[in-house]
């Protein structure tokens, strides 16, 4: 899994580019339990991420039914990366997409004291990086991008003033810098309980045009 490096004080991610874009779209509303205990998800997942044996999808599919806490949504979310070509017949975008999101909106929601897990600014940063991704894949992401943009409001409006301020200062600012991504948000702006951080995002974006997306590029462009 790409974890997040920090380049000038700004967490950095690469996209998952081996993983596909979504079919079709699905729901993510059911927060986890945030303590991570070695589950059977847990020990199965851990086994397969030490070998290099083929995964049968309906085995993946289960864990991610399975997923109960942080723990299991943390190793899928590096099987989806690091192994996504062994997992056959090979999984599709829904599930995938519905693993990463579900990842980062928890760890948002709950920010663990992990080093295994994304902190709650990361995972706004990495969710930031695959909206930017999503945007430039070849097929039409609307769909993802909507209901990523519907679990992160209610996040918003679900959260603690922590939360919040991750959402608008980590992600929102950030996302609304490109044009193409306002209109997931625009309900913001007519919600009395939304539009005051929406203003206030939209103030910078307006100040910094693709200022983030233009930073995630050029640090991606001096990896080796």
């Amino acid at each position: 899994m790409h974890h997040p490096r920090s380049v000038s004080g700004i967490a950095v991610f690469r996209p998952h580019q081996d993983r596909p874009a979504p079919d079709r779209a699905t729901e993510h509303d059911t927060p986890l339990k945030s303590t991570a205990h070695m589950s059977t998800v847990t020990s199965e997942i851990r086994q397969f991420l030490a070998s290099d044996q083929q995964i049968p999808r309906a085995t993946v599919q289960s864990w991610i039914a399975s997923a109960s806490d942080l723990q299991d949504l943390c190793l899928l979310y590096q099987l989806t990366d690091e192994c996504y070509n062994r997992i056959s017949p090979e999984l599709g975008g829904q599930a995938t997409c519905d693993v990463i999101c579900r990842y980062l909106i928890e760890c948002i929601r709950f920010d663990p004291d992990d080093q295994e897990l994304l902190s709650r600014y990361d995972a706004a940063s990495e969710m930031l990086a695959w909206f930017y991704h999503l945007l430039r894949h070849p097929d039409d992401c609307s769909d993802i991008l909507s209901l990523s943009a519907r679990a992160i409001t209610q996040l918003f409006l679900d959260g603690d003033e922590a939360v919040r301020t991750c959402i608008e200062t980590a992600f929102l600012e950030h996302v609304l810098e490109r044009a193409q991504l306002r209109r997931f948000f625009a309900d913001w702006a007519g919600d009395p309980r939304l539009r005051a951080a929406h203003m206030r995002a939209l103030a910078w974006a307006d100040a910094h045009p693709d200022f983030m997306s233009n930073m995630f590029n050029g640090l991606s462009d001096k990896r080796p």
